[in-house]
């Protein structure tokens, strides 16, 4: 039976204390984590992001094709209707043709009419195939004067965040891919609210060092780019567990 006393320290970050960087990559100095030749283990005991990020519409994503011109949408979280009023616009403005476009209520697909008789196509890449109703990277044609995606339009975005750090902990992946992720958190709330977890949420980890004096933190989407808070501030606390 091991007599030893299990006990836990807190590290509280705020990315408002970073010393470079943004709120959404950043580094800060820490001072919460004594020098032990303890075993210790990591894990998150909080974490609040908040949800100012442009989930649907951002700089990754915002453009697709119309045969060869690019349509550029406006960074937003849009609902049906503000997308659709945003997709009606941008494309009138690439061609400088007339188009009515509107999400079908019975299957959520979207629909493109022209006015004229262009033989147009809609292209997609890897990161917008999602609001277009699309697949990856495919190029779809107009049936008549009139587009009809293939799937149900999908404009809640970013579908989790990955936190990405420098604290050195041990992977479970056998080929160690997964060794700077700390943590992934599912978009749990509506835009401009608090994407909130609690220490229920989270595991242990193996902590690789003695000691930490500083921690480099970066939320990345599911497309693994780095997401913009738009100035919004992260918290989060970390628990360590070490026996004593």
């Amino acid at each position: 039976m091991n007599s030893n006393q299990l006990a836990s320290s807190f590290i509280f970050i705020n990315s408002a204390d970073r010393k470079y960087g943004s709120s959404s990559d950043f580094e800060v100095s820490i001072k919460d984590l004594d020098a032990t030749n303890n075993s210790k283990n990591i894990s998150i005991g909080e974490l609040v992001i908040p949800f100012s990020f442009f989930a649907t519409v951002n700089e990754n994503n915002n453009t697709f094709l119309i045969n060869s011109l690019p349509v550029t949408l406006a960074f937003g979280n849009y609902t049906s209707a503000d997308f659709i009023t945003e997709i009606t616009s941008k494309l009138q403005a690439a061609t400088s043709d007339t188009f009515t476009c509107q999400v079908i209520r019975s299957t959520n697909q979207l629909k493109i009419a022209a006015t004229s008789s262009t033989d147009y196509t809609i292209t997609s890449n890897q990161k917008n195939y999602r609001y277009l109703g699309m697949n990856k990277s495919s190029t779809k044609a107009f049936s008549g004067n009139t587009f009809t995606s293939d799937f149900p339009i999908d404009l809640s975005g970013t579908k989790y965040i990955e936190i990405v750090t420098n604290i050195p902990i041990a992977s479970t992946n056998s080929r160690d891919n997964n060794r700077n992720i700390l943590t992934r958190v599912y978009v749990n709330c509506n835009p401009f609210e608090f994407i909130h977890y609690t220490s229920s949420s989270f595991q242990f980890m193996k902590l690789l060092t003695k000691t930490l004096d500083s921690i480099s933190i970066r939320l990345n989407d599911d497309f693994g780019d780095k997401i913009d808070l738009n100035n919004g501030e992260i918290h989060m606390m970390l628990e360590v567990q070490e026996y004593t």
